[in-house]
């Protein structure tokens, strides 16, 4: 039997990564097939786990992964390697439809995920060389906006650079910005100045605001709503700001029969300017489709935090660009960073601000790596931990990968917001913490109190499976119920938290909504929060037979808690390493906490996390810099205005090899 054959009898397979290795190797048997069939087994599977394509060389010669204990075969020699791939016709450069590429760095795709990514870093180049639409004088020349900047980003006492005004310098002076920082570092805060001053500019602009989840662009929308009340402008000029937030699927008109958007380049959006917050969870897909469905003209305006995990699909389009933009840095701190910028920049800021951006005695002149150079802003300052100093202190340990400070600051016990519990004690103890939050919340005296009160605490996990993963930690607080005599042994019950899990436009409901199950007038119901429109913030209640996918929420992953925050969180990490253990998934967890935090977990588990990083395996960054960028747009056929019953086909390949 060949390796591909041992590999496919193993059982180690998904089905998907099965299907696609057999149908390449019907198409090519022999050797070379074989090999082929392999490569395309393990693209698969490393797409399923986030990554948009492999390198051989790092993976020649070692034996094909698995999740059991049983040894499979080694991969090809690097040599066997390069000439199957030379040669099969079922592997091209992005000329031809061929379901796998290869490309100039010797990366290979799947065809879908490589001409997503070449797509995007074109259409990214493209806009930062395009002048946008908001060409008035004061964005080229600014000193018409500086009264209204410094009235915005006042000077402050110290010297220290101000990021969240050079930020919005940088909205204001390239077509595409990204800001990053961490939690509480002010990003919707610099976003709603950001909009001000570009309608200031230009009265008539277009905006979109939008986000990953429904509940991450309602806390968009809620946000700058609020942010903009407190800032000092004129009535006139506050109401011309959006308010309202949509997810990227409903803006794109996404159409899930045939897996495409209504939106596109042949029929763009109309706006211009566009703002998406948690950019981090975009996957390469769907940022690829809102960046091909923007007016060449449009701005736009991306926000997150790059030390989060990455997006549960493939691809971490934020951390890229941030990286392509920071290539090269020679340090961290504040002056290098500052110094980063170009000359131009920081001319621009200055005539801005009033302020320099760099100190004039360092004497350095920098020389922009790249089209995203000055577009990049990371916030540094966080508002949020400084009354919580170890929260804070343990998320900057995690971020600098110091395993022996984040140790050290969950095992000193001198700070009150923060708790190390050791797993062979978590056992017994592991509820304590949140026992009076829960019992707040089962006293609550309405939906509205409920959902409140579940907002004081969560307990988040690193796995959904096993005794500390979601549904063991399930077990635990639902028999912790029991003992007490709530009753818990029916599906639903008085206090069941629920987790949305799909989105659904007509009961309006968003994968990553939270909601309780309460009863009124003897009836259980499913009860959300309001505030989706019109500024109604009453609870409202479902039929719990109209609910979308959902989960029992005492425990969610740390992945399904990106986006939320709660005063209270139980970090629950285990005994045993794993490979889901990640300084990212670290840090997202710590970061969720706003005011007491409780890791459950031993040293090594952490070191181990700490030592691990989630970085995926891409080739945008070169793509960016036009290191294997395509010379040309691969033509594609717009879909269809409306939808139809005709199936969707894609540059004329056969939909099993399309989806690929």
């Amino acid at each position: 039997m060949s390796a591909f054959e041992v590999v496919a009898a193993s059982g180690a397979l998904d089905p998907l990564d099965l299907h696609l290795a057999r149908l390449l190797w019907r198409r090519e048997p022999g050797d070379g097939g074989g090999v082929i069939a392999l490569t395309a087994a393990l693209l698969s599977r490393e797409r399923a786990r986030g990554h948009s394509c492999i390198d051989p060389r790092d993976w020649t010669g070692h034996p094909f992964p698995t999740d059991s204990d049983t040894p499979l075969p080694r991969l090809p020699e690097l040599r066997e390697w390069e000439h199957a791939l030379s040669s099969s016709p079922l592997v091209g450069s992005g000329g031809a439809a061929t379901p796998l590429v290869r490309d100039a760095a010797g990366r290979v795709y799947l065809r879908r995920y490589w001409r997503a990514e070449q797509r995007l870093a074109a259409a990214l180049r493209q806009r930062l060389e395009t002048r946008p639409r908001a060409s008035n004088a004061e964005l080229t020349d600014p000193g018409g906006l500086a009264p209204l900047f410094r009235r915005l980003f006042p000077p402050a006492e110290s010297r220290q650079v101000d990021w969240q005004a050079v930020a919005a310098a940088a909205a204001l002076a390239s077509p595409v910005a990204l800001v990053t920082g961490g939690p509480g570092t002010g990003k919707t805060t610099t976003v709603a100045r950001i909009l001000v001053l570009l309608l200031a500019a230009d009265p008539e602009l277009r905006i979109d605001l939008a986000a990953p989840t429904g509940k991450a662009a309602a806390r968009l929308g809620e946000a700058i709503s609020e942010q903009v009340e407190t800032l000092p402008i004129e009535q006139r000029l506050r109401d011309t700001v959006p308010r309202e937030a949509s997810t990227l699927h409903r803006l794109l008109g996404y159409l899930p029969r045939h897996d495409r958007f209504r939106y596109h380049a042949g029929r763009p959006l109309t706006c211009d300017l566009l703002v998406v917050d948690e950019a981090s969870m975009v996957d390469l897909l769907l940022m690829d489709a809102a960046l091909e469905a923007l007016p060449p003209r449009a701005r736009v305006v991306l926000l997150g935090d790059k030390d989060q995990l990455a997006s549960v699909e493939t691809g971490f389009v934020f951390g890229d660009l941030c990286t392509a933009a920071r290539s090269g840095d020679s340090g961290s701190g504040a002056t290098e960073a500052a110094n980063a910028y170009s000359d131009r920049f920081a001319d621009f800021y200055r005539r801005l601000s009033g302020r320099e951006l760099r100190a004039p005695h360092t004497g350095r002149t920098a020389t922009p790596r790249g089209l995203l150079a000055n577009a990049a802003v990371e916030l540094r300052t966080s508002y949020r931990f400084r009354d919580q100093p170890g929260i804070g202190e343990l998320a900057t340990a995690v971020r600098a990968r110091d395993a022996d400070r984040t140790l050290a600051v969950l095992g000193e016990g001198q700070v009150d917001d923060v708790e190390h519990m050791p797993p062979a004690e978590a056992a017994e103890r592991i509820l304590e913490p949140l026992r009076r939050p829960l019992e707040a919340y089962l006293a609550a005296a309405s939906p509205a109190a409920a959902l409140e009160a579940l907002a004081a605490f969560r307990l988040l996990c690193a796995r959904r499976t096993g005794p500390w993963g979601v549904e063991g930690m399930n077990a635990v607080v639902e028999r912790h119920l029991a003992d007490r005599g709530h009753p818990v042994a029916e599906r639903w019950y008085r206090g069941r938290p629920i987790l949305v899990t799909a989105n659904d436009y007509q009961v309006r409901l968003f994968n990553g909504d939270l909601g309780v199950c309460w009863p009124e007038a003897g009836r259980l119901w499913a009860w959300f929060g309001g505030g989706r429109s019109g500024g109604d913030t009453e609870p409202r209640r479902l039929p719990l037979a109209k609910l979308p996918p959902h989960d029992t929420a005492w425990a969610m992953t740390v992945h399904k808690s990106q986006g939320s925050e709660f005063d209270h969180v139980t970090l629950v990490l285990g005994d045993s390493d794993s490979s889901v253990m990640t300084r990212e998934l670290l840090y997202t967890g710590v970061t969720r906490a706003r005011r007491r935090l409780t890791v459950v977990g031993t040293p090594e588990v952490i070191r181990g996390a700490i030592a691990r990083g989630s970085r995926r395996r891409s080739g945008l960054v070169d793509a960016l810099a036009g290191g294997s960028a395509p010379r040309h747009r691969t033509p594609e056929p717009p879909p269809p205005t409306e939808p139809s019953d005709e199936p969707a086909r894609d540059d004329g390949e056969s939909d099993q090899l399309s989806l690929f």
